[in-house]
């Protein structure tokens, strides 16, 4: 399949976009199932979604939130052309037990889940919790015999019951802890009035990945070009997400559900920004480790939670992910707008700010796409004119161009010429 690629312009900001370039070519249908309702945790794919980044790319991508009345991974299985995302103690227990599935990416870095308990109660780690009522979710009930183990525990010493999603547990008190999520009940119970300790499941030996990016093996064997434009089409989505959060917030209340409050996604995404760039920066998003697989495949076999022992090899496919550009994370340049004929064009400013605005360097967030134009531009430092700021990030989206490449982050340092402001 042949593409070409467009710049679509909105709001100072840009994304060049993969689309089919030849006429009447077929776009590709996939059907992506969520593993909770739509949300700023799943910010990366509705913002591709609602841009229409994804039907530009050739892709006809259907989001579905979690079905209550079947298993994500059943679902996902049994449809044609479908992927989904789900907890990484999910995807291995469902393989252990036959399912033909393989994660493909990831769009969490380390695992939100933890334990939390009303600061009031004073519980600040997993002893002071001895004998005491723990709520734990149907998915996470293996994550929770990891982190027992890693910290000398047994289940017999708790009582550990089966929760709903919900926080009702610990606020009525029939729990002491219940377990949740960094990025969900934690915020929740915080704009509530009820401040939470938490006991965060990746600082006490679980190492996971979380909302991982997994297909069927016929999937991957029928359709990885697809799937491989999905995974990037979607960071291109966090990466917008990630740099306008209270745009993408404000979109996700308005599209998806009034009832969801803007603060609290607020804050969910301020959190997620952390949890999906732990091991590979921001331009590494949706990247997997194959060290990182190997902790997690060792210790979900050395604990026995599976119903048999897993390998790397046959849970994972590493080839449908871009790897990380060879210099790193992050590349910083200084830069010079008047560079003669190189890759940065004269810019000049308008005249009416050049002379009103005083002479000041600028500093902003280039994330390039495969083809080197500008997929985003953010302006880090900003200065005293807003309207000055979008139009500084309007040229650089619009006339600089970068060598051909994988997606990339750049970090600019431009000096400000004599004749701009």
């Amino acid at each position: 399949m042949n593409f070409a690629h467009r710049l679509l312009y909105a709001l100072g900001l840009s994304i060049t976009l993969i689309q089919t370039a030849a006429a009447g070519t077929t776009t590709i249908p996939l059907t992506f199932q969520l593993d909770w309702r739509p949300n700023a945790q799943f910010a990366g794919l509705l913002v591709a979604k609602e841009r229409g980044w994804y039907q530009a790319a050739g892709l006809d991508v259907t989001i579905l939130p979690v079905d209550p009345k079947m298993e994500v991974v059943e679902r996902v299985v049994r449809g044609t052309n479908w992927l989904g995302c789900s907890e990484v103690g999910v995807i291995l227990a469902a393989r252990a037990s036959g399912a033909p599935i393989k994660a493909i990416g990831t769009m969490f870095q380390a695992s939100p889940m933890a334990l939390l308990s009303l600061q009031t109660n004073g519980y600040t780690n997993m002893t002071s919790l001895i004998g005491k009522t723990l709520g734990v979710l149907p998915d996470g009930q293996r994550a929770l015999e990891v982190v027992l183990a890693h910290e000398g525990l047994r289940r017999s010493q708790f009582k550990i019951i089966e929760k709903e999603h919900n926080t009702s547990g610990l606020l009525n008190g029939t729990c002491a802890a219940i377990q949740g999520y960094l990025i969900d009940e934690a915020i929740e119970l915080e704009l509530q009035g009820h401040p939470v300790h938490a006991i965060p499941y990746y600082q006490h030996g679980y190492t996971a990945y979380s909302q991982v990016y997994f297909a069927s093996e016929s999937m991957i064997r029928q359709n990885s070009e697809a799937l491989r434009l999905f995974l990037e089409v979607s960071r291109a989505g966090w990466q917008a997400a990630l740099l306008d959060p209270e745009r993408t917030c404000s979109m996700i209340t308005e599209k998806y559900s009034a009832k969801l409050d803007p603060k609290y996604q607020l804050r969910s995404l301020e959190k997620i920004a952390q949890l999906s760039t732990v091991e590979s920066g921001f331009s590494g998003l949706g990247v997997m480790s194959r060290t990182t697989w190997g902790r997690i495949v060792d210790t979900f076999n050395e604990f026995h939670v599976l119903a048999r022992p897993v390998s790397v090899a046959e849970v994972t496919d590493f080839n449908l992910v871009n790897p990380l550009p060879s210099w790193g994370p992050q590349t910083h340049l200084r830069v010079d707008f008047h560079e003669p004929g190189g890759r940065y064009p004269d810019i000049e400013a308008p005249e009416r700010w050049s002379k009103s605005i005083p002479l000041r360097p600028l500093e902003m967030v280039a994330s390039v796409d495969p083809t080197g134009h500008p997929s985003t531009v953010m302006m880090v430092k900003a200065g005293p004119n807003p309207e000055l700021d979008a139009w500084w990030v309007s040229q650089v989206t619009a006339r600089w161009q970068w060598p051909a490449g994988g997606w990339r982050q750049f970090r600019l340092e431009v000096p400000v010429a004599k004749s701009s402001p």
